[in-house]
């Protein structure tokens, strides 16, 4: 015998799923995110990505922060780094200031070694929020937003 709990429990999850938006229901797979400004994964490309201001000389460093819009630097990197240690899975922003020429550009990874999904993020691109950001190829939920372990300078396309 149903207690009158339980039929109120189902007649409200039945309500919130007749409700909720078609991608919502059972077996219908979840659209990507909507984020201003931000490419589809493996789609980016230089003019695409968010640049720092003009004014600010480079210096070949590839930085993290702890928060978001570049507040508390966590590291800056000159090299590849295939763990981050104290800054690991803590980073919401970053600034690619690596010097003009071969390797300027950065590949992060979610995992350390250079390992799991990864995002390229092309030289002199400032990204304030990684919350914006899905690794290439991952679920839309797989931001770089406290997620990245490992990072490799590069050439991107």
């Amino acid at each position: 015998m149903r207690t009158l709990g339980t039929v109120a429990a189902c007649a409200a999850l039945t309500l919130t799923l007749a409700s909720a938006p078609a991608w919502a229901q059972p077996g219908k797979p979840a659209p990507a995110p909507e984020h201003s400004g931000s490419p589809a994964p493996g789609s980016a490309s230089r003019n695409q990505q968010p640049q720092g201001p003009a004014s600010v000389k480079r210096d070949g460093y590839f930085r993290g922060y702890v928060h978001k819009n570049y507040d508390m630097q966590c590291h800056a990197w000159l090299g590849s780094d295939p763990f981050w240690g104290a800054c690991n899975d803590i980073v919401s922003s970053v600034q690619n200031m690596g010097y003009i020429g071969a390797k300027d550009d950065v590949m992060v990874y979610k995992d350390a070694n250079y390992t799991g999904y990864r995002r390229g993020i092309y030289n002199g691109v400032w990204l304030d929020n990684l919350d914006k950001w899905v690794y290439d190829g991952a679920p839309f939920w797989e931001t770089l937003n406290d997620s990245i372990s490992s990072h490799q300078w590069t050439n991107l396309p």
